[in-house]
């Protein structure tokens, strides 16, 4: 946990305050909002881990192996008819042992995030509904002026998302677009 901590600390403390109003300035394992994720991985690998989860196909969602070991998973957003593979999304996933321990990670990440976006305003949500219906989440969201945001959140599902689908509840750092927030929120799920 120190890791993940002290690698996220690092990474944003590279990065000026006077560019804190930018989130294509953060990165999550290399990567950042508007890469092209083929600069990343090649195009067979990213085909290879697509997950399907919403109803709607405007954005495709890959699932790839982590090259750190704090993550056990990055999933990145891009637009389906994109040939660039722009990201709107990365999220580093995370494993927990309970959503007491996730949270209480969740808030010490979050107060190191607080220090290095003292301007940013900051939204705390608990026991907060997923849009998706899947369960609840518990998040601090850090938002910028574009409305992009930065966001640590545990993810809490319901049992019976846990049973049929075999997700897992888990912890993961986000950096969004707020272009694909807006199509999960309105378009993904319905």
């Amino acid at each position: 946990m120190k890791r993940l901590l002290l690698i996220f600390i690092l990474a944003f403390s590279f990065q000026t305050l006077s560019k804190a109003d930018d989130i294509r300035d953060f990165e999550i394992e290399g990567m950042s909002i508007g890469d092209s994720l083929l600069d990343h991985y090649n195009l067979s690998e990213i085909n290879k881990n697509i997950a399907n989860y919403y109803n709607d196909n405007e954005y495709t969602v890959t699932e790839l192996d982590s090259d750190n070991s704090d993550y056990s998973l990055i999933q990145v957003h891009y637009r389906t008819e994109d040939k660039k593979l722009t990201i709107y999304s990365i999220d580093g996933l995370f494993e927990i042992k309970s959503i007491q321990k996730c949270i209480a990670k969740k808030n010490k990440i979050s107060e190191q995030m607080a220090k290095l976006f003292p301007t940013i305003e900051k939204e705390l949500n608990s026991n907060a509904k997923m849009v998706s219906g899947h369960g609840m989440m518990h998040a601090t969201t850090f938002y910028f002026p574009s409305g992009d945001f930065t966001e640590v959140t545990c993810y809490d599902y319901n049992k019976k998302v846990e049973n049929e689908r075999g997700w897992e509840d888990h912890g993961r750092v986000a950096i969004v677009n707020d272009k694909l927030n807006k199509w999960i929120i309105n378009k993904a799920y319905k």
